[in-house]
């Protein structure tokens, strides 16, 4: 049976019930199209962009996490903008290739644009920027969260202090090198600063979190965004991993991960399908490992550990994003 709808929240409705809203989930990266159900008049839809790849690594310095994508949400009325959609959603950036100064990639755009004569987009969620890729002599920051009007800049090689990349505009005015972004800003990436605050990714609200910079140092959270991932880390002599950015949060830092049993890759970050956006990957807890993988939808990528010996390391991947059309 479908929902009761008040009058106070339909002034339309007498209190009859209504028929539930459909539910379409676009997963599949690249283009579908969309179809309105006949009879309903009213869309909502929530887009989130792919999360930025980690930075890739052939030295025993630190590559910067990737940053989360930004989610866009709106109400449409059928009659607007008619009754098929062109949906694209946003392919994860690729982590950077095991070299020196191999970046990861930046996340795609996901969008939904009308089908008529000159098609128009309503609607653009942008992706996190990649980690940097650190160089033989030197480390990189974070990649910046995705935000609501422009993607998230990859993170940078330099010496300790260097800035993340900044966040997806919109930008404000007074704004610093790292740090929380309000409204559809992205999280600034962390900067190169090991374990220290400013190596944190930046938090957003409807933009994507910062990647983590350097070591010791987690991924930016969002209230409604994707997580930036978190970074490896060698705290207190012990090789552990940082937690990647989350879904629903605005809290900087988290809680360090510890190595499981049998594995010290990065764990990939929490995946919500159908509902919210994905957590950062976490950092590797080890040497010569990769850190986890990117939340579906729009996580960053987590950060992988140092390279000791062997062939260095390839930077983890950001989740796809993902289109979610409800109608009524």
């Amino acid at each position: 049976m479908g929902n009761i709808i008040q009058s106070n929240n339909d002034p339309n409705s007498s209190g009859l019930v209504k028929a539930p809203p459909k539910a379409h989930i676009f997963s599949s990266t690249g283009s579908s199209t969309w179809t309105c159900p006949a009879g309903h008049t009213k869309i909502f839809i929530e887009a989130f962009g792919g999360g930025g790849g980690c930075g890739g690594s052939n030295s025993n310095n630190y590559n910067g996490a990737g940053g989360g994508a930004a989610t866009m949400r709106a109400w449409f009325g059928v009659d607007a903008v008619g009754t098929t959609l062109t949906v694209v959603v946003g392919t994860g950036g690729a982590g950077g290739a095991a070299a020196n100064d191999s970046n990861g990639t930046v996340g795609g755009t996901s969008t939904v644009s009308t089908t008529e004569d000159t098609p128009v987009t309503i609607l653009t969620a942008y992706g996190g920027g990649g980690g940097g890729g650190p160089s033989a002599s030197a480390s990189a920051s974070g990649g910046g969260g995705g935000g609501t009007g422009l993607a998230g800049i990859v993170g940078a090689v330099g010496a300790t202090g260097t800035a993340g990349g900044v966040g997806g505009k919109p930008t404000y005015q007074g704004r610093t090198a790292s740090g929380d972004s309000a409204a559809g800003e992205g999280g600034y990436g962390g900067s190169i600063n090991a374990e220290t605050a400013n190596g944190n990714g930046g938090n957003g609200e409807y933009g994507g979190g910062g990647g983590a910079g350097s070591y010791g140092n987690s991924g930016g959270s969002s209230i409604f965004g994707a997580g930036g991932g978190g970074a490896f880390s060698s705290s207190a002599g012990t090789i552990v991993g940082t937690k990647g950015g989350e879904h629903g949060e605005y809290v900087s830092g988290g809680a360090n991960i510890a190595a499981t049993s049998g594995t010290n890759a990065g764990a990939a970050g929490d995946t919500r399908p159908g509902y919210g956006g994905g957590d950062g990957g976490n950092g590797a807890t080890g040497v010569d490992l990769q850190g986890g993988a990117g939340g579906i939808p729009g996580g960053g990528g987590g950060q992988s550990g140092y390279k000791n010996a062997g062939s260095g390391n390839v930077g983890a991947a950001g989740g796809n994003g993902e289109v979610r059309i409800f109608s009524w």
